[in-house]
C-alpha cells in the first residue's frame, strides 16, 4: 500500500460547456486518499434530467468515503439509499409544478470509481466515463470503452429513482490491473474521453497532455478543440496522476 509519506499528487479539471456559467457544469470529480489507498470518482450528470449535478455528486462522494472497493451488488444497494437522500433533499425545495413533474422522473448520471494502491488499480463503471492507463506514452488499458465509436450509443445510467437491479447489473463493468512507477492514470467524462480515443484512432495520441500536473495546458486544448468542433461542446470532468 502507499505509505503515509508517499502521497500521490492528483490534478483535477472540470469545465462547463462553452457559453455556460462555471457553476452550470454537471460533471463531478472527487478525490480522497486515506490509509494508503487513493480513490478517484467521476460522475457525469445528464443534462436532460433535473438536479443531475446533485445526483452525480452523491455518487462520487459515496465512493470516495468508502473504506473498501465496492462490488457491483454494493453499488446497486447504495443506489437505493442514495436515491432516498436525493429525493429528500429535492423535496425541501420549492419548485414550480412542471419542475416537480421532472423531478419525479429522477436524475441520471454515469459513474466511475477507481481505487489505487501501490500495486494496482481497481475500477467499477456504469456508463461512458472512462479510465485510461498509460505507460511510457502508450495506452495499456481503456475502460470501459475502447473505441470512440462506442460513444454513439446512449449509455445506461444510474437513476435517482428506483431502477430494477437486474436491469443495471448487466451494464456494470469491473476491471483491475497492476501498475508500475511512472504509470499515468486518467479518468475523463464522455466528451474528453471520446476525443482522446479518437486521437488514438487517428494515430495522434494526446497522452502528453497529462505528463505535467497542471490543468492549464488541458484547458487551452479543450477550449480550442470544442471551438473547432473536433470535441463535442460538452461539460468536461477529468483527473489524472502519475504513480
Amino acid at each position: 500500500m502507499i505509505s503515509a509519506d508517499e502521497p500521490l499528487a492528483v490534478t483535477t479539471f472540470v469545465v462547463s460547456k462553452i457559453g455556460e456559467e462555471p457553476g452550470a457544469c454537471e460533471d463531478v470529480v472527487r478525490v480522497r486518499q486515506d490509509s494508503g489507498v487513493l480513490r478517484l470518482a467521476a460522475s457525469d450528470g445528464a443534462t436532460t434530467s433535473s438536479f443531475s449535478r446533485e445526483w452525480a455528486a452523491q455518487l462520487a462522494e459515496w465512493f470516495c468515503l468508502l473504506d473498501h472497493h465496492p462490488n457491483d451488488d454494493e453499488f446497486l444497494e447504495a443506489l437505493q439509499a442514495l436515491g432516498q437522500v436525493w429525493r429528500a433533499d429535492i423535496a425541501r425545495r420549492e419548485l414550480p409544478w412542471h419542475a416537480e413533474e421532472k423531478v419525479r422522473q429522477g436524475a441520471f448520471a454515469t459513474f466511475l470509481g477507481v481505487s489505487i494502491d501501490k500495486q494496482s488499480w481497481r475500477a467499477l463503471a456504469l456508463g461512458d466515463t472512462c479510465l485510461f492507463h498509460v505507460r511510457a506514452g502508450t495506452l495499456l488499458t481503456s475502460f470501459p470503452y475502447v473505441s470512440a465509436k462506442e460513444f454513439a450509443a446512449r449509455p445506461v445510467l444510474a437513476c435517482s429513482v428506483s431502477s430494477p437491479a437486474a436491469d443495471l447489473k448487466e451494464h456494470l463493468r469491473e476491471s483491475t490491473s497492476a501498475i508500475e512507477t511512472g504509470d499515468v492514470l486518467i479518468i475523463a467524462t464522455d466528451g474528453l474521453a471520446q476525443w482522446l480515443l479518437s486521437k488514438l484512432g487517428a494515430e495522434q495520441p494526446a497522452w502528453d497532455l497529462f505528463e505535467l500536473p497542471s490543468e492549464d495546458r488541458l484547458a487551452v486544448v479543450v477550449e480550442r478543440e470544442r471551438r473547432e468542433r473536433r470535441m463535442r461542446n460538452d461539460d468536461v470532468g477529468c483527473a489524472w496522476l502519475r504513480r
